[in-house]
């Protein structure tokens, strides 16, 4: 196995622009999260998730959501949303929603790729009901000490 080097937590700061220090340690964890879980980030939300009457997307109740998907999936079948929410902050809602919806909900051990400042913020996954995620929960859990 190759040895990987991880950037230190950067201090977060309210003027962040790209290519600063707490923006180049998200992308490294969203890639570890990426080559853990082996899903991709996708911008296909309107497959993904359910639509209001209106036809507007119904997003469930997230902060700091991103779109995934498990690689060779169509449509919205496959995707997993993940909302880093401050801790406490949404997680009864998107509880709620999910099982309005008939989704399953998941909050991992893994720190996430926000502001892993401990208690911060939670890490937390949301995928169809009929989506494994058994191996996803798994990698995250091995991977929640980096």
């Amino acid at each position: 196995m190759m040895p990987v080097l991880l950037l230190r937590p950067q201090p977060r700061h309210t003027d962040c622009r790209r290519g600063c220090p707490c923006c180049a340690y998200q992308a490294q964890r969203r890639l570890l999260f990426s080559t853990a879980t082996g899903l991709v980030e996708h911008d296909g939300w309107r497959a993904a998730l359910p639509a209001r009457r209106d036809r507007s997307i119904d997003y469930p109740p997230s902060d700091h959501r991103r779109l995934w998907r498990i690689p060779g999936t169509r449509g919205g079948n496959g995707c997993v949303v993940t909302s880093e929410p401050y801790t406490g902050s949404y997680e009864r809602s998107a509880v709620e929603w999910c099982a309005m919806h008939g989704w399953q909900f998941h909050r991992t051990k893994f720190a996430g790729m926000y502001n892993t400042d401990p208690g911060a913020c939670s890490l937390y996954l949301m995928a169809r009901r009929d989506l494994d995620m058994t191996h996803i929960m798994r990698a995250l859990d091995a991977c929640a000490e980096l």
